[in-house]
């Protein structure tokens, strides 16, 4: 069943903040090109908030979007020149920025595992040298982002139990 008109079938990893729900979408179908599109409970009012425009994005999922109060998370490449890194937005195209870095190099750290925890947004992040992964924690901005803790081996996934983060 459509989500709305020109929607076609419902996607994954979608979140919902100010009346408005939140998702990815492949305008076109195009593997690669994914644009943040908003839209009201009922499917009317389809906004494109912002383009991913990269079609080398090597993941075949769509991106990850979290929520925290009122900010919107995603993990995407801001320029052709630039990895992936975490995007921050407040569900506007003029409120939707990068946040720091977790590394300062253009390849990106490719934040992922998104976890929010007491207003604020942890993720797992590749270290400098692509040996391992840091979880990472961001208020979004950049001042507000810091490592948290260095592992020794690559994380894929980061859950929190009980008041405790957990990873594999």
């Amino acid at each position: 069943e459509a989500l709305g008109p020109g929607i076609g079938e419902p996607k994954p990893m979608f979140t919902y903040m100010n009346d408005r729900i939140y998702y990815f979408n492949q305008p076109g179908g195009e593997f690669g090109t994914f644009a943040l599109m908003s839209m009201n409970r009922d499917g009317s009012d389809q906004n494109r908030v912002y383009a991913l425009e990269q079609s080398d994005y090597y993941n075949p999922y769509y991106p990850d979007i979290a929520r925290v109060g009122n900010r919107l998370y995603f993990s995407a490449k801001p320029d052709p020149f630039y990895g992936f890194k975490m995007m921050v937005s407040d569900g506007t195209t003029d409120g939707t920025v990068w946040t720091d870095d977790a590394r300062t190099e253009s390849e990106g750290s490719d934040p992922r595992a998104f976890t929010h925890f007491n207003g604020k947004m942890y993720f797992i992040a590749d270290h400098e040298y692509y040996e391992y992964d840091n979880l990472h924690v961001t208020d979004g901005t950049p001042a507000g982002t810091e490592e948290v803790l260095s592992f020794e081996t690559e994380i894929t996934t980061l859950e929190l139990m009980g008041g405790m983060f957990y990873a594999t």
